[in-house]
C-alpha cells in the first residue's frame, strides 16, 4: 500500500463522525479517570476526616476535648499491638487524642518483642496481650484490656456487639493519670441489700474509675471522711437510730448519696425520716400504668418503660432515644413544704394514666378508686440550690423506688441504658458532670424489617421499572448513534 494512499484512509477515517465522537468520549474518559486518581492522592494527604457514622462513634465528644485542653503534662499512649494485628478503629480513636494536643503523643509497642517493658505494667498478675492499651503520665498510669474497649452482651449463648468504648476508657484513663484522684463509693450493708457484685456492676464501675467498700454503720460510727460517695440498694429492713443519725450527719454536711429501694414489705421509718429532711421520701404503695407506650410488656401494668425527664442525668440518654426498662416500682414521694434552698429534679415519671396502687389485697390491673392517680416519680434527684455563685457544691441525693432494674432483668439480662443512668447518677453525685455523657456509643443494629406489601413494591421497583428505563435510556440513544 502506497503511503499517500495510508495518509488518505486515515485521515478519510477521522472525517468519520462516530470516530471523531468516540475518540472524544475516550479523551474524556481517560482524563476523568486522571482527575479523580489526582484528587485520591492529593485528599490522601490531607488529615482532616468526616465521620459520617450515624452515632458519631470517631468524633471525640466535647467533655473529652475539654479535659484534653485542661492536660498540662505530657502523657504518652502505648498501643500493644503485633505489627499488621492492629484495630484500625481503636487507632483512629487514639490519633485524634494525639492531634487534639501536642501533649499527647501515640506509640506501638510489639508485646512480642518488648518483654522488659511489659513488666513494669503488669501489675497484680494482669496479663498485658496484643490490643492492650497503657495510658501514661509522669505520675501515674492506666491498662485498658482489649476487652475493655468494646462492650459485648451474651444472650442463649451467643455474644453480641452492642457499643464501642474507646472514648469512654481512654478519657477516663486520662482523667485518672493527669489527677490522680479515684473517687471512692461506699456501699452500706447490714440490711440484706444488694451487693455491687450480686448486681453485676462492680467492674463497671470500677473502669470509671471509682474504687468501692463496703460500710456497716452499726460497726463504724460515722460515714468515713473520704466516702465521695454512698450507695443504699434496696435495704430489706429499716436503719438502726444510731444508723440514721449518722447518715444525715453525713449529707447534711454537703455529702453525696444513692438510695434505690425496691418493693417489699419492710418498714422504712427512719429512712423516710432521713430523707424527709431533705423533702423526699419512699413508697408506700405501689406504681401501675396503663398507657401501653409506657410498659414494655403490655399486659402487665407494673412492668414501666417510664418517661425521662430533661435532667444533666438523663440528656445524654435522650438525646440517644434510649429507654429504661423498671419492673415493679415503689413511687417515690416529694414534700410540698420544704427548705427553700432544696431542689426537686424528678428523672423518671411514669404517665398520666398511672396510678399508685396502696390497698395491695387488690389484685385487679384496672385503676380503682382508693388509688392515687398519676404521674408520679420513680427516681428523683435532691440537691442543694447554690445562693450565690461562690457558694460550695452542696448535698446531692437520688432517690429511686427500684434498685433491681440496674442488674440483670427477667428474660432481658442486663440493660445499657439502665447502666448508663446508673453510671450518670454516679458522676453527677460526684460533680463529674465532665463523664456524664462519656457512655459507649452503639453499635448495635436492628434487623430490617420490611411489610410484606411494601417487599412487593420494592420488588417491581427493583425488578420491572428500573431495567425498563435502563433499556429505554439504551434505546434512545443507539437510535440516535444510528442516525450520526
Amino acid at each position: 500500500m502506497k503511503k499517500g494512499t495510508l495518509s488518505f484512509e486515515f485521515a478519510a477515517m477521522f472525517r468519520d463522525k462516530r470516530v471523531r465522537f468516540g475518540g472524544y468520549a475516550a479523551l474524556v474518559t481517560l482524563a476523568s479517570i486522571v482527575v479523580v486518581v489526582i484528587v485520591n492522592l492529593i485528599f490522601q494527604q490531607l488529615p482532616a476526616q468526616v465521620d459520617m457514622t450515624k452515632r458519631r462513634l470517631f468524633t471525640l465528644s466535647d467533655q473529652t476535648i475539654d479535659l484534653i485542653d485542661s492536660i498540662e503534662n505530657d502523657v504518652v499512649m502505648y498501643a500493644l499491638y503485633t505489627p499488621g494485628r492492629e484495630d484500625v478503629h481503636v487507632i483512629d480513636v487514639m490519633k485524634k487524642y494525639e492531634r487534639a494536643s501536642r501533649l499527647i503523643h501515640l506509640e506501638f509497642v510489639d508485646p512480642d518483642r518488648e518483654p522488659v517493658f511489659l513488666q513494669k505494667y503488669a501489675v497484680d498478675g494482669l496479663s498485658l496481650g496484643s490490643g492492650t492499651i497503657v495510658v501514661e503520665s509522669e505520675d501515674w498510669f492506666k491498662v485498658i484490656p482489649a476487652s475493655d474497649l468494646y462492650s459485648v452482651s451474651t444472650f442463649q449463648g451467643q455474644q453480641r456487639l452492642m457499643g464501642f468504648t474507646a472514648e469512654q476508657r481512654f478519657t477516663n484513663a486520662l482523667l485518672y493519670v493527669t489527677s490522680g484522684v479515684t473517687p471512692k463509693i461506699y456501699v452500706v450493708e447490714g440490711h440484706s441489700e444488694y451487693t455491687l457484685d450480686r448486681l453485676g456492676v462492680r467492674q463497671t464501675i470500677e473502669k470509671e474509675n471509682y474504687v468501692a467498700e463496703s460500710l456497716n454503720l452499726l460497726t463504724t460510727p460515722e460515714v468515713p471522711a473520704d466516702a465521695d460517695i454512698v450507695l443504699i440498694l434496696s435495704p430489706e429492713f429499716d436503719l438502726a437510730e444510731r444508723e440514721a443519725e449518722a447518715l444525715l450527719k453525713y449529707l447534711e454536711n454537703d455529702g453525696s448519696a444513692m438510695f434505690f429501694f425496691d418493693f417489699n414489705s419492710a418498714d422504712l421509718t427512719r429512712f423516710n425520716e432521713v430523707l424527709g429532711s431533705f423533702g423526699v421520701g419512699i413508697g408506700p404503695g405501689i406504681v401501675m400504668e396503663s398507657d401501653k407506650s409506657r410498659l414494655y410488656s403490655p399486659d402487665n401494668p407494673l412492668w414501666l418503660a417510664p418517661k425521662l425527664m430533661e435532667h444533666e442525668i438523663t440528656d445524654p440518654l435522650i438525646t440517644d432515644g434510649l429507654t429504661i426498662l423498671m419492673p415493679t416500682n415503689l413511687p417515690v414521694r416529694t414534700a410540698d413544704i420544704r427548705k427553700r434552698n432544696v431542689v426537686l429534679e424528678p428523672l423518671l415519671q411514669s404517665s398520666e394514666k398511672s396510678w399508685i396502687r396502696t390497698a395491695l389485697d387488690n389484685l385487679s390491673i384496672q385503676q380503682i378508686p382508693s388509688d392515687e392517680s398519676g404521674p408520679i416519680d420513680l427516681v428523683v434527684a435532691v440537691s442543694r440550690q447554690k445562693v450565690m455563685m461562690d457558694d460550695p457544691e452542696g448535698f446531692r441525693i437520688i432517690v429511686a423506688g427500684n434498685a433491681g432494674f440496674v442488674g440483670s432483668i427477667p428474660y432481658l439480662g442486663i440493660v445499657k441504658s439502665n447502666v448508663d443512668l446508673f453510671l450518670n447518677g454516679l458522676a453527677w453525685l460526684n460533680k463529674r458532670s465532665d463523664s456524664i455523657s462519656l457512655r459507649s456509643k452503639s453499635l448495635f443494629q436492628f434487623p430490617l424489617r420490611i411489610p410484606g406489601t411494601m417487599q412487593l413494591i420494592y420488588a417491581g421497583i427493583f425488578v420491572i421499572v428500573i431495567p425498563l428505563i435502563i433499556l429505554a435510556l439504551g434505546l434512545v440513544v443507539w437510535l440516535r448513534r444510528r442516525h450520526l
